[in-house]
């Protein structure tokens, strides 16, 4: 399953592109993709007055939105491995 890092205010999926892919998840492990670095950078620049993750969610490749707090649990039960 891929995940992808998409504004909240985004209602068009199809424009989605690999740039925005966070990572794949497959047999239990996080294989991270080109828009993690970008990911990390939101959360190393997110303060409790501005958190910049409250502007985005994460859509899996089934157009699910997954807020991110949830995405982070997720990933806490998973092995990240190297990028695919």
């Amino acid at each position: 399953m891929r995940y992808y890092l998409v504004a909240k205010e985004e209602t068009d999926l199809k424009i989605v592109s690999e740039l925005w892919c966070i990572g794949e998840e497959s047999f239990n492990s996080f294989y991270p993709k080109t828009g993690w670095p970008i990911f990390n950078e939101l959360i190393d620049k997110s303060t409790t007055e501005n958190n910049l993750l409250d502007y985005y969610d994460i859509v899996n490749q089934s157009g699910r939105r997954i807020p991110i707090d949830k995405f982070m649990d997720m990933l806490s039960e998973m092995k990240m491995k190297k990028e695919l």
